[in-house]
């Protein structure tokens, strides 16, 4: 952990505000659709283990291809993270990524009543100006099932976000359909069906660090043990 990271953290301790418990959670507000499935924890991440992952991310090098190219050299997946030898430096970070991603399985498990595994994680950085036009995580535009890592039909049943800053404005996901919008927060985890009925978007980051404002850790699920990345 270099000097930065460690004084970030001991700005936090200073403040009263680290280590907070789960404050909230919320399955559902009012919508057009009894098939609404979207849940918010509030502080599911501890902010200063935020700020060690947000610190570890910055430091790996990033993944030089994405199906998404706006994505191209701004992500660094789980599997990376498993590859990294066990006495590396930021050993305890990762451990921290790994537990956080168990825990936001456990978190969907229980929302979504399902045997639930996790299929791919991410770190994900975004630049201001940046967004995302609406989709599905399971179908094209079209209504088709997406090809998700050579299937010719999609096994993701949901996915998540967990939000690692907030240092920014804009970067909210939102639903259309239901006519929400999930407001991002340091350490909070949406939850959301990867159905066609889910579609969503991120809005305009803007007003943020320079060259990355937004940090975020994807997370998404299936029912198929076989297709995990356990």
């Amino acid at each position: 952990m270099n000097l930065e990271t460690r004084e970030k953290i001991q700005s936090l301790k200073d403040s009263g505000i680290e280590g907070h418990e789960f404050d909230e959670i919320v399955k559902s507000w009012p919508a057009d659709s009894e098939n609404q499935r979207i849940s918010v924890i509030k502080n599911f991440i501890r902010p200063e283990d935020c700020i060690q992952i947000i610190d570890f991310f910055s430091k790996q090098k990033k993944q030089g291809f994405n199906s998404e190219k706006k994505f191209i050299g701004k992500t660094f997946p789980w599997q990376q993270c498993r590859r990294l030898n066990p006495n590396h430096p930021d050993e305890y970070v990762i451990k921290l990524i790994s537990s956080y991603r168990f825990n936001a399985t456990i978190a969907a498990r229980d929302f979504f009543q399902k045997d639930l595994y996790p299929e791919y994680t991410d770190l994900v950085a975004w630049k201001n100006g940046e967004d995302m036009n609406v989709h599905s995580d399971s179908f094209h535009m079209d209504g088709s099932p997406r090809d998700s890592r050579g299937s010719h039909k999609d096994w993701r049943y949901c996915g998540g976000v967990l939000y690692l800053n907030d240092d920014y404005a804009g970067g909210e996901t939102y639903f259309p359909k239901f006519n929400i919008q999930v407001k991002p927060e340091t350490g909070k985890l949406s939850l959301f069906m990867a159905d066609w009925e889910h579609m969503h978007g991120v809005r305009r980051v803007t007003q943020g660090r320079d060259p990355i404002a937004r940090y975020t850790m994807p997370i998404w699920f299936t029912e198929d043990y076989t297709k995990s990345e356990i």
